[in-house]
Formats: C-alpha cells, sequence, structure tokens
C-alpha cells in the first residue's frame, strides 16, 4: 500500500482519493467521470482505473483526463488484463496500490455521485475521529435510461450486529455502489483474494473486525439499475452468470475465514467455534444452491428452496416457483 495513516496538507484536510473504476462501461463512464470532477471537496485525488475493456471504455478516460484543467492530480490506468475474471476484488487491489489518500471512495462506471459524496463522507468520518474502516451511504435508484426509482437505504445497523450475525448474513448491508474505504484495511489483512467478487462485503466483514462500519443516510449516489448489474436477477436464469455469483458467495466466506483467523491471531483473543460454525454453514449453502439454474427442475426447487430461506414466506414461495418452472422470477 501507498501509506498507512492520515495524508493531511497544510490546510489540514485529509488526502482522499476518488477512484472510477469500470469495465466495458463505455455507455454510462462519462457521466461517472464528469461527477468525480465535480466534487467539491478540496485535498482530491482523482483515479481513473479500467480493468482492459474491450470497448473504448478507457479511451473516454483518457479523454476526460487529458482534458481536465482543475487543481487535483488525476491518474489514470489500463490493467494489462481484466482482473475481473479472476475476481473483482483484484482490481481494487490495484486501485489500492494507485491510490495515495487517507481515504479511497470507490465510485463505479456505470454510477452517478452527487458532487458533495467525498465532502459528506469526509465529514462522517472526521466525527467518528477517522478511524480505520469503511464508509457507504443510501443511493437513489436510478433505471438505464435514467428514471428516478425512488431512494434505497442499506443496512444501518449493520455495525450494531456481533461477527457470528454478520457471517450468517454473509455481510450483506454494505451497499458496493457507495463504499469507501481506509487502506488500512489491506495493511492488516493483505490484498483481497483470488475469486472476491464481492469487494463490499469482505471490506466491511473487516471493518466490523478491525475498524468502524459508518452509514450515511443521506444517497450519495445515483446507482444505475441495468442487466449488466453483478446483482441483476439475470443471475437466476443464466448459467454462466450463476455459476460466477455462487462462486463468488463461496469465496467471501473462505475470506470470511482467513480474515477471522488473521484478527484472531493479531490480537491474541480465542477463535470463537461459533463463527467457524457460521461460516462452514455458508459454504454448505452455497454447495446447495449451485443447481438453482440446473436443466432438472427437483434440482432448481431445491436450490430454491435453501437460496430463499430468508424471503419474507410469500415471497420465498413465488421465487421457488418461478425458479421451479424457469420462469422469471419478476413474474
Amino acid at each position: 500500500m501507498a501509506h498507512d495513516g492520515i495524508v493531511k496538507k497544510s490546510g489540514g484536510l485529509p488526502k482522499i482519493s476518488f477512484v472510477v473504476w469500470a469495465f466495458n462501461q463505455e455507455t454510462f463512464v462519462r457521466a461517472a467521470l464528469e461527477a468525480a470532477l465535480a466534487q467539491d471537496y478540496p485535498n482530491l485525488e482523482l483515479v481513473f482505473s479500467d480493468d482492459c475493456s474491450t470497448d473504448a471504455t478507457f479511451e473516454v478516460m483518457a479523454e476526460v483526463a487529458r482534458a481536465y484543467r482543475g487543481p487535483h492530480e488525476v491518474v489514470l490506468n489500463c490493467n494489462r488484463e481484466n482482473l475481473g475474471l479472476r475476481g473483482i476484488g483484484l482490481h481494487v487491489n490495484a486501485i489500492m496500490g494507485l491510490a495515495s489518500g487517507s481515504l479511497v471512495i470507490l465510485a463505479g462506471g456505470d454510477d452517478i455521485s452527487i458532487s458533495t459524496r467525498a465532502s459528506v463522507l469526509h465529514d462522517a468520518w472526521a466525527q467518528a475521529g477517522y478511524p480505520e474502516g469503511c464508509l457507504y451511504s443510501a443511493v437513489e435508484l436510478f433505471d438505464r435510461i435514467g428514471a428516478s426509482r425512488g431512494v434505497v437505504g442499506g443496512f444501518a445497523e449493520f455495525a450494531q450486529q456481533s461477527i457470528r450475525q454478520c457471517v450468517r448474513l454473509g455481510a450483506k448491508g454494505v451497499l458496493g455502489a457507495t463504499l469507501a474505504v481506509t487502506p488500512g484495511l489491506f495493511v492488516r489483512f493483505g490484498p483481497l483474494p483470488d475469486g472476491t467478487l464481492f469487494e463490499d462485503r469482505a471490506l466491511a466483514f473487516r471493518s466490523l473486525l478491525a475498524g468502524q462500519v459508518i452509514y450515511s443516510p443521506q444517497p450519495l449516489v445515483h446507482y444505475r439499475h441495468h442487466g449488466d448489474n453483478l446483482s441483476g436477477i439475470e443471475n437466476y436464469s443464466s448459467p454462466a452468470r450463476w455459476s460466477r455469483w455462487i462462486n463468488g458467495v463461496g469465496a467471501s466466506f473462505l475470506g470470511f475465514s482467513t480474515d477471522y483467523k488473521t484478527f484472531s491471531k493479531d490480537t491474541g483473543q480465542p477463535v470463537d467455534p461459533g463463527v467457524l460454525k457460521e461460516i462452514d454453514a455458508g459454504l454448505q449453502r452455497a454447495r446447495r444452491c449451485r443447481p438453482l439454474v440446473s436443466a432438472q427442475w427437483w434440482k432448481r426447487l431445491t436450490a430454491a428452496w435453501f437460496f430463499s430461506e430468508d424471503f419474507p414466506l410469500r415471497s420465498r414461495l413465488g421465487f421457488i416457483r418461478s425458479i421451479t418452472l424457469g420462469r422469471d422470477p419478476r413474474g
């Protein structure tokens, strides 16, 4: 990592790295980049990182960077290979090696951050005493053509969970599109491992272990919902997408195990067998959910039963029926 501590200018504000990271998002990325340039936080580093796109995403990034005449440094990066093939977390690792800020804000290439996003997150972070950890916020949901679908919040009580509860829920609830992290999480636990698909879950879990998770109820990101979203409902009908998704779920629980044992060793705290039991249960559930897109309806039925165990009863029955009959779960 570039540093481990608070980097400040003479004005006293910590340096923040605002990262726009993307893969094959030429349609949307210019708006994301312009939103980064419009941030009103004064001590800002801009990082534009492309994961070896096959479209014109990087060309747009380079054009915007060349045209920029503002006060902030711009770091431009294009990975030599598509790291996302081995896990989105690998692109995050690359970003953390480029960024020099004390806080790194991650902005997707298909989303739009409001101009005060960096400032609001800084103020929340400062009020908490600049802890190690992560910050996240609510979002305003938009469809592919830009129509608002309302505000969506995250799990505001994430930080009040026990480690067991966090693992039981798969560390879900921190909205990855709004995530900001401190580099110390990578210094302490190392880079995210190969296969990490859900970087938000991994980093939120690390933050709950060794730092703090801070939530802002203010929607700081216009989150664009479309067919290529990682968590899109299309996962339930595409064997390739489902395989990637469920492999990522398994990798999350393996990562929890590694990070939990690292934390226990570093702090001298005894390992809680209950946490390891929850991790094993998560791995077993991922295995049982794997046949969700099987050609055999009875395998889909069983997998849908395990996958939807946390759904409200009516939603669970509707989901199971749709999956079993091979229909779109949206009805």
